[in-house]
């Protein structure tokens, strides 16, 4: 059994952070917040509106990132910079003590350990996760997208606009297995995509 929804992005909360101003998508459960940081699961975007900032501590959190517009440069804990671009990503320790480098806007998963995470973005081809038990989705950044849904007899597609945001989410464990294919189609098209599946216990 397999839910999905379809959010725009002006519906989504927004609040400061220290670097600029950051939207929050989605989380998980419900009823918990990013500041109590009694979450499982959160999706977001934010803005960096300075040259070098730190990003807020997520200890016992895993961290991916992606940029959607600009470039960023993060160090992690004084380890060598990694320079993302459109079409990079990165996956750190949300208790490092990361400094940023660099304007741009950028789209977000944090889970607990006990989740396997996974984002990127695509910008004319094709992209794709796989969802078992959890959560995918994808956020269309700029211009249009196509977003698919297959397997366990389940076939379904959308059209999305510029600031959509689609969640899918797999009601129980042992649904089986689906994939999630998202084709943003136009000159500037760009979506980011995430999966979240929750570890067997």
């Amino acid at each position: 059994m397999i839910k999905c929804s379809i959010k725009k992005r002006e519906d989504c909360e927004e609040c400061g952070w220290a670097g600029g101003a950051t939207r929050e998508f989605f989380i998980y459960p419900e009823s918990s917040a990013c500041g109590a940081r009694d979450f499982e699961v959160r999706v977001s975007s934010a803005t960096v509106e300075v040259d070098k900032s730190v990003f807020s501590d997520f200890t016992g959190f895993v961290r991916h990132i992606a940029p959607l517009s600009g470039e960023l440069r993060l160090v992690h804990g004084g380890r060598p910079e990694v320079v993302l671009r459109e079409g990079g990503a990165d996956t750190f320790d949300g208790g490092a003590e990361t400094v940023s480098y660099g304007r741009c806007v950028d789209f977000n998963l944090i889970h607990s350990p006990s989740w396997d995470g996974a984002l990127k973005t695509t910008a004319g081809d094709a992209g794709e996760v796989k969802l078992r038990n959890g959560f995918a989705g994808c956020y269309v950044s700029s211009g249009l997208a196509e977003v698919g849904v297959s397997g366990e007899g389940v076939k379904f597609s959308a059209s999305l606009n510029e600031g959509d945001f689609f969640l899918l989410e797999a009601a129980s464990a042992g649904a089986g297995e689906f994939s999630l294919i998202v084709r943003p189609f136009g000159a500037s098209a760009l979506a980011a995509i995430f999966s979240a599946n929750l570890r067997d216990r």
